[in-house]
């Protein structure tokens, strides 16, 4: 691993991590009650909390995960994170959810860029080899 790519990469954990957490502390915001989704239904809320906390699960999972050599973490991470700006698109957007479309966007980006280093040292590998 080069070290553009390695250095991706710890930058593309650090933000699945915190988007981990920050998925955990709004899922158990809303389970507790701590925070409202306005008139919907209370089973609705919790459906809502618990997809909040899997999706922390999963973000932690590829937190650990990612740029370790298994190619198919490396690219669902990429998947999760541009699914979750998909659902971002259709949601009500206020300034909590602008905040965590920006990180999105930046670990979108820094997940892509730790994809295409990897193939450019992986290419140039082959080549000086070959």
């Amino acid at each position: 691993m080069n070290t553009e790519h390695a250095r991706l990469a710890r930058v593309a954990r650090m933000l699945l991590a915190v988007d981990s957490i920050l998925w955990a502390i709004f899922g158990v915001l809303l389970l507790s009650g701590a925070v409202s989704m306005g008139d919907v239904n209370a089973g609705y809320v919790r459906l809502m909390g618990a997809l909040m906390m899997l999706a922390a699960a999963v973000l932690g999972v590829l937190a650990s995960q990612v740029f370790r050599g298994w190619k198919v973490v490396d690219y669902a991470a990429v998947l999760v994170v541009a699914a979750s700006l998909v659902a971002f698109v259709f949601d009500q957007i206020g300034w909590i959810d602008l905040a965590v479309m920006l990180l999105h966007v930046a670990l979108l980006a820094v997940l892509i860029a730790a994809i295409r280093a990897d193939r450019r040292t992986r290419h140039v590998g082959v080549t000086e080899d070959g």
